[in-house]
């Protein structure tokens, strides 16, 4: 019996890297995971090594910075969990060195929008 068996935990940005890396190791904890992502074939894969693992999962296309795309993503954990537990808004733009290169070209005020994003997804889950 896993630490988290009963609980549900939706992973944002869980198509590959760390948040996929997160959506693992809350799974084998024993928690439903709830993988988010903007990439099907990311979450999907993310998704079916949960699977593989023998634990629940879900994949829920979503891009985090829309508001009705976050609604509807918490309706359908609600619909078929019935709560949500744990959140870890690992939503990002592949990685430190990328972000730093992104940055100089897009400028401070577009990493502040990012930054904006990450505060929203997070107020829409929880309002």
């Amino acid at each position: 019996m896993g630490i988290l068996n009963g609980r549900v935990a939706i992973v944002t940005g869980s198509g590959s890297g760390i948040g996929q890396a997160t959506a693992l190791c809350l799974a084998a904890a024993g928690a439903k995971t709830v993988v988010v992502d903007l990439v099907p074939d990311a979450g999907q894969k993310t998704a079916s090594m949960i699977a593989e693992q023998g634990n629940q999962s879900l994949f829920i296309e979503t891009d985090v910075s829309n508001s009705e795309n976050v609604a509807a993503m918490v309706k359908r954990v609600l619909d078929a969990y019935g709560k949500i537990d744990i959140l870890h808004n690992n939503v990002g733009l592949g990685g430190a060195k990328a972000a730093m290169r992104r940055r100089r070209k897009i400028g401070i005020a577009s990493s502040r929008s990012l930054s904006r994003v990450f505060i929203f997804a997070a107020g829409q889950l929880f309002r």
